[in-house]
């Protein structure tokens, strides 16, 4: 099968490092059926063989040019207790979904993620930039859980009236790494630390609804409904947010002001291609431009046609109203005074 010939290929793209399944939010439980597991596998592999697929099909097409990015399973340093949660993957997962939303990208699914690199703790940016040559990314996220936790404090004796305040701790780092070169492009904190101040008495030891989520937070589904209304949900929630709101303004081409005028190709001799924007116009590496050069003027006297010829990606930031780039289409078509288009993908694609 192709799905087997790509998990083979993927395998041997990193020798002496093992490819594990993909895993689940919830470990099965013992009643889980042979017969489900293998369905849930089957269904992994065939996202793999999709998206490759894809991958293939995209190479062909010169349109297709939206930067592709994949976020690998985090790094765990908090300390929470384990066996309740796959915290590197259901992190990663959470964060993938919420760039997801954003239409200047693609991500690489996380199926795809997670069923490729799961088990590997990526301590080097050499390793996750080879794990995102093989899953044919543009750029790897890789992050840190630095801080993990749901506590409680206790006042009083339960058992005649006292309260309980809960408190949840979340913390994250990612670090954004260009594939190509392993270059840091970006970086992003999330932190959030929320106490449940609803000071309820606790009478003759009867629990509250917050005693309750404590007791059973091991029982609960990752980033489901129940788990969002404990403090650790919370927290969860506030920090990604947080942390996609620093990816993305560093990620994201928005907001490029160009004084009134076209942003174009300064100069191009041989492969050294310059533009005439840079820092001032928040212009940051990896950013793509189509290229466009305005044809003459029709003899019917409608507007000129604008005709795309390229296609270019920063690769370094020279200065205000200067940065260098690279050619990923249309190198014999480029010429000085090509007008330069933000590339960003149709939203709800």
């Amino acid at each position: 099968m192709l799905s087997h010939l790509i998990m083979i290929l993927l395998c041997a793209a990193f020798m002496g490092t093992a490819c594990v399944p993909l895993s689940l939010r919830r470990s099965p439980s013992a009643a889980a059926t042979a017969e489900t597991v293998a369905t849930a596998m089957a269904s992994e592999e065939e996202a793999v063989q999709r998206y490759f697929q894809r991958r293939a099909a995209e190479g062909q097409d010169s349109q297709s040019t939206s930067p592709y990015i994949a976020v690998l399973p985090m790094a765990d340093d908090s300390g929470f207790r384990r066996g309740i949660w796959n915290l590197p993957l259901v992190m990663a997962e959470m964060l993938s979904e919420r760039l997801a939303d954003y239409p200047d990208w693609e991500m690489v699914p996380h199926e795809v993620v997670a069923l490729t690199v799961a088990g590997q703790r990526l301590m080097y940016p050499r390793e996750a930039v080879a794990w995102g040559a093989g899953l044919q990314a543009d750029i790897v996220l890789q992050g840190t859980i630095l801080d993990y936790n749901m506590s409680r404090f206790s006042a009083g004796d339960p058992l005649i009236g006292g309260y309980k305040s809960y408190n949840g701790v979340a913390q994250f780092q990612v670090v954004a790494l260009r594939v190509e070169d392993g270059v840091e492009i970006g970086r992003g904190m999330g932190h959030a630390d929320l106490t449940d101040r609803d000071l309820g008495l606790d009478l003759l030891g009867k629990p509250r609804d917050q005693d309750l989520q404590f007791m059973n937070l091991g029982k609960m589904e990752f980033g489901s409904e129940e788990f969002e209304e404990t403090v650790l949900g919370a927290a969860t929630i506030a920090a990604i947010d947080q942390l996609v709101t620093e990816l993305v303004g560093t990620l994201q081409p928005r907001d490029l002001v160009l004084h009134g005028r076209d942003a174009q190709i300064l100069s191009v001799y041989d492969d050294e291609v310059y533009i005439n924007v840079g820092s001032e116009h928040g212009v940051r590496q990896g950013f793509r431009f189509v290229v466009h050069r305005a044809l003459d003027q029709p003899e019917s006297g409608d507007s000129p046609v604008d005709a795309p010829v390229g296609l270019i990606e920063v690769i370094q930031v020279v200065g205000a109203r200067l940065a260098s780039v690279r050619v990923l289409q249309g190198a014999d078509q480029i010429a000085p005074g090509d007008r330069l288009e933000l590339l960003k993908r149709a939203s709800g694609e």
